[in-house]
């Protein structure tokens, strides 16, 4: 199967069957490693209410740096002085092609695709929901 998108390279089915059983299935890693990659946080009005906090009006944009990321059926691993390293699907927005001052009508054009990710924020060393540190959010995986 062949993904295809205006102005973007066709993408690769990412599943590699070694055999028609899905229990062999394996999909190939498609993180690319960059220098840096924005995250949005605090964006569901449930997550709001479960850390008892009122939701920011601007958008709470964070860094994740590249060496925070594992590939599928890897491992993330907890450091040793951790207690309380939290975890949530995400649903991920996979940007094609760079993007600046991109309005409301033509930013899907800048979308290649979705997937999901397992993302986690050590809680431990986290001291203002508004601005979560690097420590938080950017532990190496």
């Amino acid at each position: 199967m062949r993904i295809l998108a205006k102005g973007l390279p066709a993408l690769e089915n990412p599943v590699v069957a070694e055999d028609d059983s899905p229990a062999t299935r394996r999909l190939r890693g498609r993180c690319q490693r960059r220098e840096r990659y924005l995250r949005w946080g605090l964006n569901y009005a449930d997550h709001a209410s479960e850390l008892a906090f009122t939701p920011p009006k601007e958008p709470l944009v964070f860094i994740k740096a590249p060496n925070t990321f594992t590939e599928h059926h890897q491992t993330s691993v907890r450091p040793n002085n951790v207690e309380y390293m939290h975890y949530e699907a995400e649903l991920v927005v996979v940007i094609g092609k760079t993007a600046r001052k991109v309005s409301e009508a033509e930013a899907m054009e800048y979308v290649a695709g979705y997937t999901v990710c397992n993302d986690y924020a050590i809680r431990d060393y986290l001291e203002n929901y508004y601005r979560p540190n690097l420590r938080v959010k950017s532990a190496t995986a």
